[in-house]
């Protein structure tokens, strides 16, 4: 495919042979490779001039394994075009695989002031925050993404867990609520119930909790202290 006659399927031969080390090739497949690459490399400089073009570089770069590079290109893009959120939340990933959560923080803050109403961002953000220990600014973020999305569940279940490592476990139980409302078959909200309402001394609620958990959802991989709660109450 690599000496088709026809340039778009040798351009899609080479991408395909991006992430495959030159050295692993036969020396015939790799002359066509390094050929087909530079032409695929040739052809997308030429077009530059786009951001959907750096989007595409970006992505072969990091194919390749060059994240420098690769953030250069969706850095570019994003210049280009401030408004291409996928730019943004890619260098955000890019600098988390680099081990620098903080670089990845400053990036989607500079997204968000292009973008103030960008979910994805807003939750990008507020998850790293979270895994940093910066609750209260996870908190703001994760609620700013549910209020620009507001049926996003998985955004709601998101704040539930924050509100529960910063110990509000009332309000963690009345967000759970208002999630479990929308999506009742989910066991691990149950769990989630139990838990939250044995923390607030509900040891009643907890129970109904654990014991519909049991009960609808045998299969489902209990933590430990749920059987252990269950023999308690009975």
């Amino acid at each position: 495919m690599m000496a088709d006659p026809v340039r778009s399927v040798r351009h899609a031969a080479a991408r395909s042979t991006l992430d495959v080390p030159l050295g692993a090739l036969g020396e015939q497949r790799l002359n066509l490779a390094r050929r087909a690459r530079a032409e695929l490399r040739s052809t997308l400089y030429a077009l530059s001039d786009f951001p959907e073009t750096q989007m595409q570089i970006g992505g072969m770069s990091m194919t390749m394994r060059n994240m420098r590079l690769a953030d250069a290109a969706f850095d570019e893009a994003a210049r280009m075009d401030p408004q291409l959120i996928d730019a943004w939340m890619t260098r955000a990933q890019i600098a988390l695989a680099l081990r620098d959560p903080e670089r990845a923080i400053r990036i989607l803050a500079k997204g968000i002031g292009e973008n103030p109403t960008s979910a994805p961002l807003r939750r990008s953000r507020g998850a790293i925050l979270a895994d940093l220990g910066k609750l209260d600014g996870a908190l703001a973020d994760l609620r700013e993404a549910s209020r620009l999305r507001p049926d996003d569940t998985a955004l709601e279940t998101d704040i539930v867990f924050v509100l529960l490592r910063l110990n509000r476990d009332g309000e963690a139980l009345d967000k759970l609520n208002t999630v479990r409302r929308r999506n009742a078959d989910r066991p691990e909200f149950l769990d989630l119930s139990a838990i939250l309402n044995q923390r607030l001394g509900r040891t009643k609620e907890a129970a109904a909790s654990a014991r519909e958990l049991v009960e609808r959802f045998p299969r489902y991989q209990r933590r430990p202290g749920l059987d252990r709660f269950l023999r308690s109450v009975k």
